[in-house]
């Protein structure tokens, strides 16, 4: 899938292979501008902007850059919303647990260990994405794809001017 970012951060998107749509669109052999593009239900940000400034592929009215460059970009935000909201789901279990524990002596000990085991891996892989997604933003910027973001009013982060 692809995305076509736009210099007021709308987005589009196509359902086709990005990576060997975005190839044939470098070499020439495809047109993304004449691709009719579909409203997509997500909103660019200042990181899918430093993303797409590093891989992807002008377009007359902006980017195109492949879905899965910009899988890492919400990554360890979602993750940490749903450990959250794991965490305060636990409560409306205690009247069960209680139950159960009169049942089972032990269980409530083993259900504490198990949630603490859990979000701990949990903490562990929000901390890789966060990782992953600073791996990705260490890719130099394209720098003319900077000049073309910046042709069609598209704003520079900060972060990049340095890294052009």
């Amino acid at each position: 899938m692809l995305y076509l970012l736009n210099p007021d951060l709308s987005m589009k998107w196509l359902d086709l292979p990005g990576r060997m749509v975005l190839d044939l669109a470098r070499k020439g052999d495809i047109d993304l501008n004449k691709v009719e593009w579909d409203p997509a239900e997500r909103q660019g940000t200042h990181t899918t902007t430093r993303l797409a400034l590093r891989y992807g592929v002008p377009v007359a009215s902006g980017i195109a850059v492949d879905a899965i460059d910009l899988t890492h970009e919400n990554r360890a935000h979602d993750m940490a919303v749903l450990l959250a909201k794991s965490i305060a789901g636990r409560e409306k279990l205690d009247s069960a647990d209680q139950l159960m524990e009169a049942l089972a002596p032990g269980w409530t000990k083993s259900g504490d260990e198990l949630n603490e085991r859990v979000d701990q891996s949990v903490k562990r892989s929000i901390r890789e994405a966060a990782q992953d997604l600073e791996k990705k933003l260490e890719t130099p910027v394209d720098s003319e794809l900077m000049g073309h973001w910046a042709s069609v009013g598209g704003f520079i982060p900060p972060e990049d001017h340095q890294r052009s």
